[in-house]
């Protein structure tokens, strides 16, 4: 999510940026951590760039234009959510910027935050059925994973629900995913499609 606008110098300020959640219609509130400290800073790429970059004379007024860029991920020290695992769990819901500047107070428009997909291989196979599921945040830059970089596939973690799509309806197995994503179980006969769902509701989906 990033959020743009017009402010102030640098030399007169620097913009605090926080995020607010709606909790009920129209109810905002700031996102906190668990020690009750707001969502800020470190959490955010904030960017300014001067108009004209080079003033024509020392004096010359410019125009200063102001970024801010949220990667949606759950913020560290979120209560009940502060493994690395957590971080694809942010809370769903309508959300938007907070900028307290120099003499002035701005809000963006809300955005929505969805559950988001998982890159899924999945094979049938000696009547198993196997796969592994990832996420990938090519843009990326907050940390996923100890070991993978910030902008590559990192594996989904923890108790996942396989729907298996069959002729007879669908049929849901529950299965815990290994440290690299992937899942062995029996497969349900006749399944022709199968959907992962992790716990925070992020899908992935693969046709047989």
């Amino acid at each position: 999510a990033i959020f743009a606008w017009m402010g102030e110098s640098p030399r007169a300020g620097t913009p605090t940026i926080t995020i607010e959640r709606e909790v009920s219609e129209d109810t905002w509130e700031t996102l906190r951590r668990r020690s009750g400290r707001p969502v800020e800073d470190q959490d955010f790429l904030l960017y300014h760039t001067p108009d004209p970059l080079i003033p024509s004379t020392p004096l010359q007024e410019r125009t200063h234009r102001w970024a801010v860029e949220w990667q949606l991920v759950t913020p560290l020290g979120t209560e009940g959510l502060d493994t690395l695992g957590d971080r694809v769990g942010l809370a769903t819901g309508r959300y938007r910027f907070h900028v307290a500047g120099t003499g002035y107070e701005i809000t963006s428009r809300p955005f929505e935050v969805a559950p988001t997909t998982m890159e899924l291989e999945a094979a049938i196979a000696g009547g198993r059925l196997t796969g592994r599921a990832r996420f990938h945040a090519p843009q990326g830059w907050r940390l996923l994973h100890l070991t993978l970089r910030s902008n590559e596939p990192v594996p989904a973690t923890g108790e996942v629900t396989l729907r298996a799509t069959t002729g007879e309806g669908d049929v849901d197995v529950m299965a815990t995913l290994d440290p690299d994503g992937r899942f062995d179980v029996a497969a349900p006969a006749g399944a022709t499609a199968v959907q992962v769902i992790d716990r925070f509701g992020n899908v992935g989906d693969v046709t047989f």
